[in-house]
């Protein structure tokens, strides 16, 4: 999250110093005049904060109609010296958020702003996602709908494929397949070199594991199903369970070779990606060519199919191995 302070040297001083000792987060300061000249970053969570005092209420009003033209997504605190109604009423117009009265930046407005910046800024911080397949596209058709989600929100994902997938096709072409997927997808790709078909769940595979988590970090972590009847499937949710061993959050998905004793708790409505799924799967064309599971119709009746269990149009299930 940026803190963007914007107001007189001696306001924007006092809330940074405020903003620091107890946040220990960094605002940038500016006046009304500079703000109108700035470039805001698209992708970035960033929190306005105008002190407005009476001298700069019109300036406020200007700042206030620059930021939702050229950052519409902004969260705007408006902390106003007086009732002014130009003021007031720029406020309703623009969709400020919070709009507080101030003679002084009294105890009292201190405790609001620092309440409301730590709501904020729990709900604005991103994740990071681990996804694990055991072969180029695994991941993309278990929960390629959900990786698109996390992404919308801005959150990090890193997909670890296992094997090049040696067994389905040429490597050099699965992995160039692989690679235009994440891209479009705007997730990280690892593949390591573990052998198509003979994955163990022993320390080979462990370690290839520990060692993205290790650099990673990861917050949540989606990985194949136990209940599944491809053996490198199975072994990689076991070697990923002792890798993990201390992610606080572990999803299982669905692959076209689950069995009947997949039995899904979480289900996340991917309404909105199902049609970038099937664009996400389409990159992995030497598989598609060949995989009746990989039509389209059959991917988008998979995911109706779970919807009823949700009230969602559609769903991708996953087993929860720990939340």
């Amino acid at each position: 999250m940026e803190i963007i302070l914007v107001g007189s040297q001696d306001d924007t001083q006092r809330l940074s110093s405020i903003i620091d000792e107890e946040l220990y987060l960094k605002g940038l300061q500016i006046n009304f005049e500079s703000i109108l000249s700035q470039n805001f970053c698209p992708n970035t969570n960033q929190v306005f904060i105008l002190a407005a005092r009476k001298v700069s209420f019109q300036a406020a009003v200007n700042a206030l109609a620059y930021i939702k033209t050229h950052k519409p997504s902004a969260y705007i605190i408006l902390l106003a010296e007086d009732k002014d109604m130009e003021l007031m009423s720029a406020a309703l117009e623009y969709g400020v958020n919070n709009f507080w009265v101030l003679t002084v930046i009294s105890e009292s407005i201190r405790d609001k702003l620092l309440d409301q910046l730590r709501i904020l800024d729990q709900q604005k911080k991103t994740k990071r996602i681990l996804a694990i397949g055991a072969h180029p596209d695994d991941v993309e058709i278990g929960c390629g709908g959900t990786m698109l989600k996390h992404i919308s929100k801005n959150d990090e994902v890193l997909i670890l494929t296992l094997t090049r997938g040696a067994i389905g096709g040429d490597t050099e072409k699965r992995f160039l397949e692989a690679k235009a997927a994440c891209e479009f997808l705007h997730a990280r790709l690892i593949i390591s070199n573990l052998e198509d078909t003979s994955v163990s769940d022993g320390p080979k595979t462990i370690r290839v594991i520990e060692e993205v988590i290790h650099s990673f970090q990861p917050d949540i972590i989606y990985t194949h199903s136990i209940n599944d009847n491809h053996q490198d499937h199975r072994n990689a949710h076991l070697a990923t369970i002792i890798a993990a061993r201390k992610i606080d959050e572990i999803y299982a998905y669905q692959a076209p070779s689950t069995n009947i004793n997949f039995h899904p708790q979480k289900f996340e409505s991917i309404d909105n990606f199902v049609d970038m799924k099937l664009q996400l799967i389409a990159f992995h064309e030497t598989q598609k060519s060949k995989a009746v599971y990989l039509k389209d119709d059959i991917i988008k009746a998979t995911a109706i199919y779970w919807g009823r269990y949700a009230n969602y149009k559609s769903i991708e299930p996953f087993e929860i191995i720990r939340s």
